[in-house]
């Protein structure tokens, strides 16, 4: 039931917990209280303004910004002429060895004094592919929308106070929605990673002459396994040239984007088509099903199961 998320920048699983994803609404001219947790937050900004004071200093907050907030940080809002809203997505981090202990803590209730022993307490960014400017994350102004979609998909109604746990029902209620947490949880860290959203980057990829060819070629010979020589050739030019301009324009490999154009193909098999993992690693030319599944998680965090499961839990 419960699965390990690869940290690309630890290179090593950890298991996610969540605690809830829910909605705050501090009314207008009213300020929170100062607060530590020993729990991850990625708050994201609905609507109203206000100032947050964290361990950096006091800054203004508006629509659209995303905060995160590590263990152990201090913080508190304060919301100006409107009412500030925010939803919070709080989780634990462990390491893949603490597994069993977290299990059994879990069973058949949380006991957050013993958990808050073993989690993890290492700034978020140590961990993914996340930039942060004085906790607020960054990221490109087109993603809005995607954030706002993927925060309605999981919360549809923001006037309850989403998947709030108590101590007696968390045990049940996390099986059923564990895998919904999950993909959230990797979908957010896909879109603030500038890695796989290009147009983050400060050098933007350039769609046009060679990169646009190479890339055309790669889509169009999506499911045949994957062939520099062969690419090379369909271009009349050396693979070393194409490998070392594409590198250059694009800021990933020839190979990482091909791969990375299998896995959104991939993506969308488990959202929309009723092919095994068995049939879509084949028809992608993976060499196995077990290799198509470790790919699978190193891009989206999550094996292509739990992936398909979260999809049609929403």
């Amino acid at each position: 039931m419960f699965s390990l998320i690869r940290t690309p920048l630890k290179n090593r699983f950890v298991f996610f917990l969540p605690i809830n994803i829910n909605f705050t609404r501090l009314l207008k001219k009213n300020i929170s209280q100062a607060h530590v947790h020993p729990v991850y937050h990625i708050m994201i900004i609905i609507s109203g303004s206000g100032k947050i004071a964290n361990n950096s200093g006091i800054f203004s907050l508006k629509q659209g910004d995303v905060i995160l907030v590590n263990p152990g940080e201090k913080h508190v809002f304060t919301a100006k002429d409107q009412d500030l809203v925010w939803a919070t997505c709080n989780f634990y981090l462990f390491k893949a060895g603490c597994f069993s202990k977290v299990i059994a803590l879990i069973k058949p209730a949380m006991v957050f004094t013993e958990i808050n022993k073993i989690c993890e307490t290492e700034p978020l960014e140590n961990f993914f592919n996340i930039k942060t400017v004085y906790g607020f994350i960054e990221y490109k102004n087109f993603l809005w929308q995607k954030i706002i979609s993927l925060v309605d998909n999981f919360i549809p109604d923001q006037d309850h106070s989403g998947l709030q746990y108590s101590f007696a029902d968390y045990d049940k209620k996390l099986l059923l929605n564990y895998q919904s947490f999950v993909f959230f949880f990797s979908e957010l860290c896909a879109i603030f990673d500038p890695y796989k959203n290009p147009e983050n980057n400060q050098k933007k990829i350039q769609g046009t002459g060679l990169v646009l060819k190479i890339k055309n070629l790669l889509l169009e010979q999506i499911e045949e396994k994957y062939s520099l020589k062969k690419l090379a050739a369909g271009l009349g030019l050396s693979p070393e040239y194409i490998c070392s301009y594409f590198t250059r324009s694009a800021g990933k490999t020839i190979h990482e984007y091909s791969t990375g154009l299998k896995i959104s193909r991939a993506a969308e098999y488990l959202k929309n088509s009723g092919l095994s993992i068995t049939e879509i690693a084949y028809r992608l030319a993976f060499s196995s099903p077990q290799h198509f599944s470790g790919v699978f998680r190193k891009y989206k965090f999550v094996s292509p199961l739990v992936f398909r499961k979260s999809v049609e839990i929403q």
